[in-house]
C-alpha cells in the first residue's frame, strides 16, 4: 500500500523515499508521487502499488537504466544543440556526470498498464543547456522515451508501446 496519499485537484499525491537516489543526487528534497485521474475518495489500484514497490524494490536498477539511457541520449543530442546558441554544453561522458545536473522531484504512476504494472513517469529538474525538465516513461526498468520541456502525449506513447507488447 502506498503510505500517506492525499487527494488534491482530480489526483492522489504523496512522496517516496528512494535512499540510493538521495545518495547518488545528493539531495534530500522529496521526491512526490502522483496518480492522476482520480475522484476524491478513490485510492490507488493494485497496478499503480505495483508500480510504486517495483521502483522501490529496484530503485538502483531503475536509476541506472534512466542514468545510462541519458548519457547515451545527451552525448549524441549535445553536438545538435548549438542552434540554440548555447555556448557552453557541459561533457557528459559518465553516469556520475550527471550527479550535479539532474534533480528528480516527480514520479507520476499512470493508469495505463501492462501485466498489472502501472506505467511511470519519473520527472527531472535538469541543469543541462537548455533542456529544462526531463521526463522518462518507463515500465518497471525499461525506458521507453525521454522528453524534454515538458510532456507532450506521454500516455499515449505508453499507450502505443503496451499495444505492441501484446501484438494488437
Amino acid at each position: 500500500m502506498i503510505k500517506d496519499l492525499e487527494y488534491d485537484n482530480g489526483s492522489l499525491i504523496g512522496t517516496i523515499e528512494l535512499e540510493s537516489w538521495k545518495e547518488f543526487f545528493g539531495s534530500d528534497d522529496k521526491i512526490y508521487v502522483v496518480i492522476g485521474s482520480k475522484e476524491k475518495g478513490d485510492k490507488a489500484e493494485k497496478k499503480h502499488e505495483n508500480a510504486y514497490n517495483y521502483i522501490v524494490e529496484n530503485q538502483q536498477d531503475v536509476l541506472a537504466k534512466i542514468l545510462y539511457g541519458y548519457v547515451t541520449e545527451y552525448s549524441e543530442k549535445r553536438g545538435d544543440m548549438n542552434y540554440m546558441g548555447d555556448s557552453y554544453k557541459p561533457t557528459v561522458e559518465k553516469i556520475t556526470d550527471l550527479s550535479g545536473y539532474l534533480v528528480p522531484y516527480c514520479i507520476k504512476i499512470l493508469d495505463t498498464q501492462f501485466e498489472d504494472f502501472s506505467y511511470t513517469v519519473i520527472r527531472f529538474v535538469s541543469q543541462l543547456e537548455s533542456l529544462g525538465d526531463v521526463s522518462v516513461l518507463m515500465h518497471k526498468d525499461r525506458v521507453i522515451v525521454y522528453e524534454y520541456n515538458g510532456i507532450v502525449n506521454i500516455d499515449k506513447f505508453a499507450q502505443e508501446d503496451c499495444k505492441e507488447l501484446i501484438g494488437a
